[in-house]
């Protein structure tokens, strides 16, 4: 993370990282990379994150918030029609 992000608790396991002037595809390197340092440091030690993005300064941080959740749920379970058979 960069000096300047800032990584507050939302709730039990949950975080939210705010993540000025990055593009989503950046973010997502970034936090791509966090989850495999995470990973290789040995079991037990993972992140799951969801991503969303604003370009208006009055946002709603409430449907911000869901849409990264809704990203994450995405990214753990992936649609049905992607992973049953054919």
């Amino acid at each position: 993370m960069r000096p300047y992000d800032i990584v507050v608790r939302y709730g039990g396991d949950e975080f939210l990282c705010a993540m000025p002037n990055i593009s989503r595809d950046a973010a997502l390197d970034r936090l791509t990379a966090i989850a495999a340092t995470l990973t290789a440091a040995g079991s037990g030690h993972s992140i799951t994150f969801g991503l969303a993005e604003h370009h208006l300064a009055a946002v709603d941080l409430e449907d911000l918030v869901a849409q990264a959740d809704a990203d994450m749920i995405a990214t753990r379970h992936p649609r049905e029609e992607d992973t049953g058979p054919s």
